[in-house]
């Protein structure tokens, strides 16, 4: 069997949904006829029954119970998987939904309860086998519990966020499998492709029209070292190749090769698979959010949970040595050429789509400067250049959407609501000759950083009000503040907004927390007897992240300084219980 064929098999076997209960067919002739040989050793068993007719009708309402959890169970799919498909994309289908091996076991479990039950009552006769009957109640009760659980686990896997988490998940996996090296620091450029001249010979997609799924590339450089030449693959993962399109280009010795042997080293099918397209999963993660962005659906926040999502995805590519097109044997010796999509092509299908349909709404502009400016503060400087032309392209798409300066002042603040983290305000918007505008906000709940789902807190408001403010630069002293365990909030109150505290923001590179801007020293007491509300009993679990940027006021900058912090250094400072 050619590896080709293998691929398609085991690509097959991992989506197909009656796999698992063709496999709990022959699970379940095996364990009736192990179960039967031993009744004779069943006579602690409690009686499950006390008469024939009262075993037989427990097995009929076993197997009927399990048909209808099967016929509810596929239903319920179908119309889930129409909902979901058309609110998000039909692409998860195939790559989330149908690969889920908890609906697949559970089908299962129903199938083989059915079958169990089906054959415990063909054995009743005369008298009534004690362990058989009493495995198919068991079987009954768990196929209860498992139906309650699927309605819980389905409801909470078609939401939006668990859809494109499950994505990025499997995003992160194939680009540590396809670029598993570390980017140098230096980073040194690819070396250019070597010039080979014509190719000697080129083999052609004899086939129907179709997608490259994956290609077998240690059997490819074995083949072209053992033939002494080079073997060009001319399509990239994912691409479409249609019928008489070049697949193979043949260099030196490799053009002895034969067609069948090159071509079983190629997977081709209908539809791209995640396996080796490492830009698989940005593709149906932006599908996603240019769906949710459309005039039908209009949900932009479903856009941001996607952009979250990809700059996850981003900064996993971009601290990886993505692969160079040449790829040589032991002896550095040439053999292969495989084109792989490069740094340019992970930013350009990450932002572009994204910010032509949804720059006009301000969480997603806010949201993608954020993204590309916290990507430019953690990746190597050789990633800069293409963030800081998508984040040029942005601002020029914003010019020319004739906001008012207000809208567009506020469009270019970036909205570090990263996952883990809590959201935040948008701060001070300042037209020309009037005062800042603050949204009156007020952090009233905080997520910890943890390593399950991303999940977002809510921000309640104040009422409007008008303050005036000016920069006051960076922060004098920045002082722990607080702690959080994972799931475990820290509330905050109003206490905490005085008069002078204007902005509200997020810290990028120390955590979650609140920068107070404009906190003078006559703030100081009103800090130190709110002091109580904040404190919260330590323990070697417990995770620091949250923490206050206290700045003094620009015309004290430098003079009181020392003292201030000094001052908030003790006010602020948490107890220990």
């Amino acid at each position: 069997m050619h590896w080709n064929t293998r691929y398609a098999i085991r690509s097959y076997l991992r989506s197909a949904l009656w796999i698992v209960p063709l496999i709990t067919l022959v699970l379940e002739q095996i364990a009736i006829r192990i179960v039967g040989s031993l009744e004779s050793y069943s006579g602690w068993i409690p009686v499950a029954a006390n008469a024939t007719d009262s075993a037989i009708g427990a097995m009929d309402v076993i197997a009927g119970e399990a048909i209808s959890f099967l016929v509810f169970t596929f239903g319920s799919m179908l119309v889930a998987i129409q909902v979901a498909s058309g609110q998000l994309t039909p692409r998860i289908i195939a790559t989330t939904l149908l690969r889920n091996n908890v609906i697949r076991f559970t089908v299962g479990l129903f199938v083989f309860t059915l079958l169990f039950a089906a054959g415990a009552r063909s054995r009743i006769i005369g008298e009534v086998p004690n362990l058989t009957v009493a495995i198919a109640v068991v079987l009954g009760i768990s196929s209860i519990v498992a139906l309650l659980f699927l309605i819980d686990y389905t409801a909470r896997l078609l939401r939006p966020i668990a859809i494109v988490w499950r994505l990025g998940e499997q995003g992160l996996r194939v680009i540590d499998e396809v670029y598993p090296n570390l980017v140098e620091d230096p980073h040194a450029p690819s070396p250019p492709r070597p010039h080979l001249g014509a190719p000697v010979r080129t083999l052609a997609n004899r086939g129907p029209s179709a997608i490259v799924l994956a290609v077998n590339l240690k059997a490819l450089v074995a083949m072209a070292k053992q033939a002494g030449g080079v073997i060009e693959f001319v399509p990239r993962i994912g691409d479409f190749v249609a019928a008489d399109e070049p697949v193979f280009r043949l260099y030196g010795g490799a053009a002895a090769l034969t067609d069948e042997a090159l071509c079983a080293e190629a997977a081709f099918g209908p539809e791209r698979t995640i396996e080796q397209d490492s830009l698989f999963a940005f593709r149906v993660i932006v599908d996603i959010a240019v769906k949710a962005l459309s005039s039908a659906i209009n949900d932009p926040t479903t856009a941001v949970l996607a952009i979250d999502q990809l700059q996850r995805l981003l900064r996993r590519a971009g601290k990886r040595h993505l692969h160079d097109d040449v790829i040589q044997d032991e002896a550095s010796n040439l053999r292969v050429i495989l084109p792989t999509p490069d740094w340019n092509d992970f930013v350009q299908i990450s932002v572009r789509e994204i910010r032509l349909y949804g720059a006009s709404n301000f969480q997603v502009a806010r949201r993608l400067r954020a993204m590309l400016e916290n990507l430019i503060s953690t990746l190597p400087a050789a990633r800069h250049p293409a963030l800081r032309l998508e984040l040029d392209l942005l601002d020029r798409t914003l010019e020319r959407l004739n906001m008012l300066p207000e809208d567009l002042a506020l469009a270019r603040e970036p909205d570090l609501t990263l996952p883990g983290r809590f959201l935040h305000s948008p701060g001070s918007v300042r037209s020309p000759g009037r005062p800042a505008y603050t949204a009156g906000a007020r952090a009233c709940q905080s997520v910890a950083c943890s390593q399950a789902q991303p999940m977002r807190s809510a921000i309640a408001s104040s009422p409007p009000r008008h303050t005036t403010c000016r920069d006051v630069g960076s922060p004098d002293l920045v002082i722990p503040f607080g702690s959080a365990r994972a799931h475990r909030s820290r509330k905050f109150t109003h206490r905490v907004i005085k008069a002078g505290v204007v902005d509200w923001s997020i810290s990028a590179t120390t955590g979650a927390g609140v920068r107070q801007v404009g906190v003078s020293s006559a703030s100081i007491p009103a800090i130190a007897a709110a002091k109580s509300a904040f404190s919260r009993r330590r323990s070697a679990s417990t995770s620091r992240y949250c923490r206050a940027e206290i700045a003094a006021p620009a015309r004290t900058r430098g003079r009181t300084s020392a003292s201030t912090g000094s001052a908030l250094l003790s006010a602020m400072s948490p107890t220990s219980a």
